[in-house]
Parts: structure tokens; sequence; C-alpha cells
């Protein structure tokens, strides 16, 4: 598979040889967006079922949970090909810009998976001790919860999830910020097909 392109500089992990590169693989941009677009519609169906009678939430919390199975597979599948097969572009700043952009993508990674995990033990410590996803049950293999355990990652699960919501906002504002007013084609990076940077 070719997961290179033109126009920019991006340092092989494998050969370490120099690629010419402008925006990282497809797979990479497909995994950002579907899981970003993911994370949204993971929130939005959790504040929106807060609307509902309790009698009524049920197929909100089935679709939330099932798209949670999805996206901790998404996640897993997302670190195996970060680490072994998609590209690498130059950093976009350098010095202390650089350290902090490193370290919010990490924050964002590590969060993430914290809420996916979360998200399975309230499954597994609520009364039926499975998740059910898309209509298939996962047993919980793990010892039985207290109630005040599973309290306790309902609590954690909603905290991150704002938490999470604030770092995308971050993320996403840094983004706007470099491609409209320092003008340097950041966003082109995530973009599907060619690059349109530097027209």
């Amino acid at each position: 598979m070719d997961h290179s392109l033109t126009d920019d500089t991006t340092q092989n992990r494998h050969s370490g040889n120099q690629v010419t590169v402008q925006k990282y693989d497809r797979v990479t941009v497909a995994f950002h967006w579907l899981t970003a677009g993911l994370v949204l519609a993971l929130f939005l169906i959790a504040q929106g079922w807060g609307f509902l009678d309790r009698a009524d939430r049920a197929p909100l919390k089935l679709t939330h949970t099932s798209l949670g199975v999805v996206l901790a597979a998404l996640i897993l599948a997302r670190i195996v090909w970060r680490l072994f097969f998609g590209n690498r572009l130059v950093a976009a700043n350098t010095g202390l810009p650089s350290t902090v952009a490193r370290l919010g993508h990490f924050l964002l990674y590590v969060l993430i998976v914290l809420q996916v995990g979360l998200g399975f033990l309230i499954g597994w410590s609520g009364r039926n001790a499975a998740i059910n996803a898309f209509g298939f049950q996962i047993p919980s293999p793990l010892s039985a919860f207290t109630r005040d355990e599973h309290n306790f990652f309902e609590e954690t699960h909603n905290l991150l999830a704002w938490s999470i919501i604030a770092l995308v906002a971050v993320h996403a504002s840094a983004a706007l910020f470099h491609h409209y007013v320092l003008r340097d084609g950041l966003l082109w990076r995530m973009r599907f097909g060619r690059s349109l940077a530097g027209r």
C-alpha cells in the first residue's frame, strides 16, 4: 500500500529514510474522522437521554453502548496502525508549541482509552453484569462489583466525557488557527484526496 504523497517531508519510522509526503495516509485520515465522529455522537447521545423519561431511554442507551464497542475496536486498530503502519509527518510546530501539541494528542488518546474502559466497567458492574451491544451480550470477565463502584464508574465516565469534549474543542481551535491564521495548510494533512496546501 502506498502511504506517501508529495510536497512535505516525513521520517519513515521503519527504514529511517526521508519520504516526501504532504498528508497522512488514507487509513490514518479515516481513523481520525471516524474517531471524532464517534466521540461526538456518543457525547450527544448521552446528553440527549437526560431529556427523556427513564422508560424511554433504552434505545438511546443501547445505541450508546453499541457505538462505544465500535469505538473500542476502532481505537485498538488505530493504535496498531499508528505504531506499525501509518506514516508520520514532520511536526507543524517546533519547540514548546510542538511539545504542547504532542502532549495534547497523547492526553486525548489516554482519556479516550480510559473512557472506553469505564464504559465497559459500567456495563459489567450493572444489574446484568454484561454489555448489550447490537443485541449481543458481552458478559463480564471480572468478579462482581458493588453499587458504590458502579456509581463511581458512572460519575468518572461523565467527568471524562466533558474533559474529552473540552480537549477536542482546544484541538480543533488550534487546527483552525494554524489553517486560517498561520496559513500553514495544517488541515490538509487530515483531508481525503490530494492536498491543496500551497495553492
